[in-house]
């Protein structure tokens, strides 16, 4: 990472589209948090962070760091996500679900 590159991030000022990484904004890296992106259709994750930029329009949905979510379905081509919160459905677009980093629950499995 070039100076300028590093003072961006530092100061905030990067690209808004761009979610910054957790060990960007003061987090540290940790190989139990994936983005949201990362899960498979049916796994289960409880958000462990979300980009700064995006919080304001998440929490209006009632996405929060330590909210329990599904992933429902992905659709093809880079489409939409569909979460399950609760008893509620909500579907993000790709880039705002890789602003999100979640810790995996594992899948209970039934004998």
């Amino acid at each position: 990472m070039n100076p300028v590159q590093w003072l961006t991030v530092a100061v905030g000022n990067s690209d808004s589209s761009t979610p910054k990484s957790p060990e960007a904004v003061g987090g540290r890296p940790d190989a139990a948090h994936a983005s949201l992106d990362a899960l498979g259709p049916g796994n289960r994750g409880r958000v462990a962070w979300i980009d700064p930029t995006r919080q304001a329009e998440l929490v209006q949905h009632g996405l929060i760091e330590g909210t329990v979510v599904r992933l429902e379905s992905r659709a093809p081509f880079g489409g939409p996500v569909v979460l399950g919160i609760g008893r509620a459905r909500l579907a993000i677009g790709r880039g705002l679900a890789r602003a999100i980093r979640v810790e995996r629950i594992p899948v209970e499995r039934i004998t």
